[in-house]
Parts: structure tokens; sequence; C-alpha cells
């Protein structure tokens, strides 16, 4: 995950990454943490219903 977000952010347009994850999901909450993503708001996927959403700005 480290590298992804590193090399997400070495192209200089991106200012943001945004992750989804299902509710109650706490594994992949703790590994979006431990990359410094903080939780938002839920919101309503047309495909996977109520999904969580985690942001980390540059």
């Amino acid at each position: 995950m480290d590298l992804l977000v590193k090399e997400g952010f070495s192209k200089p347009e991106i200012q943001m990454i945004v992750a989804y994850t299902v509710p109650m999901n706490s594994a992949s909450g703790r590994v979006l943490e431990k990359n410094q993503f903080i939780e938002g708001e839920s919101k309503i996927d047309p495909e996977d219903g109520e999904v969580w959403v985690w942001r980390r700005a540059q």
C-alpha cells in the first residue's frame, strides 16, 4: 500500500487518494489508518450498497 500511495502522489496532478471499504471491515480500515487515510462519511454505492469513504491528502 505504501508504494501505491507514493506512486500516486509522485504525479503532481494527484492531490488526494480516496478508498472505499465495506462497513465494519476492520482489517481494511486498519491498513488504511496505518497509511494515514482518514475515515470520512459513508455513502451508498449502486453496486455494493453502503461503503465507508477514506481519504488521504498529499
